[in-house]
């Protein structure tokens, strides 16, 4: 079984399989440590912890770096951009690479995948850059992904031009499942771009650990509610109890929640987590992050992580 949890400084230990800094130092000041270039609302670093159940190794394999133990891995690659090199060709590379260290782990399976895109939305060489980061997946997906449907996944704009993909295996994949008020966004139509984002709405795996992709106020494959965040929290927090549902086969308030979410405003967390607390167990931890979203009508992204209680 996998756990995660949310932390104001960093752990070491013989379980720990990754850490990823949120705010705080520069990319490079924490060895083996994460950083993402977003900033908690609160203002202060967070750590985001990953745990196994036994002890962990680490792992390097060419640019990615990572740890593993006998049932779980985690690797981190960073994309920096380059001059006269589209994102599509960096992020296929890097793909790739996770690839390769998936499978000098053990020969594991990716079961939950996060993308933190920088400048995400701007445009290089006539395309927007997350289209451009959705061709290079696609192609490596198409190459070397054995899975029928595509894992889990998080895609988030951060700061600067720094691209950073980070991975957890493990030696069984994961069951996906979708969102019946969506339309699965690997078959999305291409007004959103000449390659669908390649990722499952949720999953189950062992050990009772849920996954829930970043989801947000969107129903069928459209943004609902441009410009009212009241009403983009309402739709995605339905949104988030279906898949909630379907994937607990059981009551939400069953085992330990880790919330994540993006926001265009951090001014609206408060409110957000609130709504959240009305249908969650205390003790559910939330990190709320200040970020862009890849549609520019899109004013928050929530993603969660169950793991079962002990």
């Amino acid at each position: 079984m996998v756990r995660v949890g949310y932390a104001q400084a960093p752990r070491a230990g013989a379980g720990v399989l990754g850490v990823v800094r949120y705010g705080g130092a520069a990319a490079g000041a924490d060895p083996g440590i994460v950083h993402i270039a977003l900033e908690p609302v609160a203002r202060a670093p967070v750590f985001e912890i990953w745990h196994a159940e036994d002890e962990t190794a680490p792992l390097c394999v060419g640019d990615v770096l990572g740890t593993v133990s006998s049932q779980y891995c985690f690797g981190a690659v960073e994309i920096a951009d380059e001059a006269g090199r589209l994102l599509d060709d960096s992020v296929e590379r890097a793909y790739r690479d996770l690839f390769l260290f998936l499978q000098q782990a053990g020969d594991f399976q990716p079961i939950r995948f996060w993308n933190y895109i920088g400048d995400i939305l701007a445009d290089q060489d006539g395309m927007e850059r997350y289209w451009r980061f959705n061709l290079g997946r696609e192609r490596a997906f198409a190459a070397l992904l054995r899975q029928e449907r595509p894992p889990v996944a998080t895609g988030i704009g951060c700061g600067g031009m720094r691209t950073v993909i980070y991975v957890l295996g493990a030696r069984n994949p994961a069951e996906p499942v979708e969102n019946p008020r969506q339309i699965s966004a690997y078959v999305y139509p291409q007004r959103y771009g000449p390659a669908s984002p390649r990722f499952s709405r949720a999953s189950r795996h062992e050990g009772g650990t849920l996954f829930i992709s970043g989801t947000a106020s969107i129903v069928g494959h459209e943004s609902r509610h441009p410009g009212n965040f009241d009403a983009q929290m309402r739709e995605t927090l339905r949104n988030l109890d279906v898949m909630m549902r379907l994937t607990e086969e059981g009551s939400t308030r069953d085992g330990r929640w880790a919330i994540k979410t993006y926001l265009r405003d951090g001014a609206h967390a408060a409110k957000l987590e609130a709504a959240l607390a009305a249908s969650l167990p205390p003790g559910t931890q939330y990190l709320h992050l200040v970020a862009d979203i890849c549609r520019t009508d899109l004013l928050l992204e929530i993603e969660a992580v169950r793991c079962a209680v002990a």
